[in-house]
């Protein structure tokens, strides 16, 4: 899906965690683009790729966690902005 948006012109991101209670920030990447090791056996995009605010989430239902402390569940609830939508899936 993340290469089809990016083949049509859309801008396309990956979520990065910063530290433990705060919202994720979103770098924008495309695929193909490198990725650098992250905690819990994930990669993510480099530093040097740019912050963006996303205006479209795609998020998979496990990406949320029952005790409240999920990074996506912060994210969403207590961090968006006014043109953001959210799928999840």
């Amino acid at each position: 899906l993340l290469a089809a948006l990016a083949a049509a012109g859309y801008a396309t991101a990956l979520p990065v965690v910063v530290a433990r209670g705060k919202p994720l920030v979103f770098r924008q990447w495309s695929p193909g683009e490198p990725t650098v090791a992250a905690g819990f056996g994930t990669r993510e995009p480099a530093p040097e790729s740019g912050i963006v605010e996303p205006n479209l989430l795609l998020v998979p239902l496990l990406a949320f966690d029952a005790d409240g402390s999920d990074w996506f569940c912060h994210t969403l609830c207590c961090h968006r902005h006014p043109k953001m939508s959210t799928i999840v899936s």
